[in-house]
């Protein structure tokens, strides 16, 4: 389980860097069409919107298992031992929004299967096939980490790395 870990981990990192390396990429096209060609390209801004929500969408499931989400301590801090209680509700809260986003994807999805971004031309359902992957895998994060506080009591109750 942790060499999947691992291995999801790197895979995950690499496309999240050569999506933010299109991004640079497209914007930096865009500056150098304007200012050098007085003429603007009609595809960066949407090929940079597409890369950026396919980008967030694989990288929950990173934040999710790193314990890297915004948090506000002031429910830790009135409720001390009720941290793993609290995380629970937290975790699974988590788990049911993904749950109904993963159920909108799958309903959405036929719809877009024809669609074409506007300007670039890209298949929607590409984008949209990299954020069923990303909800996919955040789900089992969550998934894991419910586990681990149900019914392993040690370390952190947040993060996967000390699960496996």
């Amino acid at each position: 389980m942790e060499k999947l870990f691992i291995w999801s981990e790197k895979v995950i990192n690499f496309v999240g860097i050569t999506m933010m390396c299109g991004i640079v990429a497209s914007i930096v096209s865009q500056i150098v069409a304007r200012n050098i060609f007085n003429s603007a390209l009609i595809w960066p801004e949407e090929i940079s919107q597409l890369l950026m929500i396919s980008m967030v969408f694989l990288g929950a499931c990173l934040v999710e298992k790193t314990d890297g989400q915004i948090k506000v301590d002031i429910i830790y801090a009135m409720l001390p031992n009720a941290k793993k209680i609290v995380t629970f509700i937290g975790k699974f809260i988590t788990l049911i929004y993904t749950g109904l986003l993963l159920i909108s994807e799958i309903n959405l999805f036929p719809s877009v299967v024809s669609l074409t971004s506007s300007a670039a031309g890209i298949p929607l359902s590409i984008i949209h096939v990299v954020i069923f992957i990303g909800i996919l895998l955040w789900i089992i994060v969550l998934l894991i980490l419910l586990q681990h506080i149900i019914f392993k009591f040690g370390g952190s109750a947040g993060c996967v790395n000390n699960l496996v």
